[in-house]
């Protein structure tokens, strides 16, 4: 059994031990998707002009903020959270405490998805400025983009469990995370797609988030998206029933590592 007064206890150390380190990364969190989004939203867009009716930027703001908040957690939860637990004393100190290792892991899960959401807020508030979105649907882009950092941190842990190596996660995550968004309906419809790689992209959450928010913000509800949303809610079921156990158990060896 979970004791949540203790995941949130995790979650102040995690806070006060990575404040420093994440005013540094703050920068990088902040601008990277604002820098993405303005350079393809307004560099390429003045040359494509006009996507199923709409601006190349209107077009673009869903996908860039899908893909951030997956992007950014993913990254926290897997090479990220693998340098935490081998450079900083908590998984030794943890034989000591009450603390459970199930415990921190949804800790780190909580961190993790924070990171993809704090990634946003720059983007949520160009969306409101230029009327991407309304002000009053920013609650729900806040749930729903929340609800996307929990699916990317997710994955990133499952890279976690599975890949051991530093450097090897590291290259994996390069050559995966952003090569995926070209083949996900970011930058330009999957439907424009070959169908390899409109099919291999059905097989990743991404176009999935990203269609869903489309229909959210251009309020353009078909029977595929009904499709998307039963994806995006059996998906964290089975990674939290399949592979945060994983995750649990590379920390169980990291920590005895740690010891020995």
């Amino acid at each position: 059994m979970i004791k949540w007064q203790t995941v949130v206890f995790i979650l102040r150390h995690l806070w006060i031990t990575e404040r420093t380190s994440l005013r540094f990364s703050l920068a990088v969190l902040l601008l990277e998707p604002l820098l993405l989004f303005w350079g393809f939203g307004y560099g390429m867009g003045n040359m494509i002009g006009s996507i199923d009716n709409h601006t190349y930027p209107e077009f673009l703001f869903p996908g860039i903020l899908c893909f951030s908040s997956m992007a950014f957690a993913f990254s926290e939860a897997s090479w990220g959270l693998l340098r935490r637990w081998k450079s900083t004393p908590l998984l030794k100190q943890i034989k000591y405490t009450p603390i459970s290792h199930e415990q921190l892991v949804w800790a780190e899960l909580a961190w993790s998805t924070f990171h993809g959401l704090l990634a946003t807020l720059p983007l949520m508030i160009v969306g409101v400025f230029f009327d991407y979105v309304s002000f009053g649907h920013l609650p729900l882009l806040f749930v729903y983009t929340a609800i996307t950092s929990f699916i990317g941190a997710l994955s990133g842990m499952a890279l976690l469990a599975l890949i051991s190596g530093h450097l090897s996660m590291i290259f994996l995550s390069n050559i995966f995370v952003f090569p995926l968004a070209f083949f996900s309906g970011t930058f330009f419809p999957i439907a424009k797609s070959t169908f390899f790689f409109e099919w291999l992209g059905f097989l990743f959450p991404l176009i999935h988030t990203t269609e869903i928010l489309k229909a959210f913000l251009w309020s353009q509800w078909g029977w595929m998206q009904l499709v998307h949303l039963v994806y995006l809610i059996a998906l964290p079921i089975v990674l939290v029933k399949k592979v945060l156990p994983l995750t649990v158990i590379r920390a169980r060896e990291q920590s005895l590592n740690l010891i020995g």
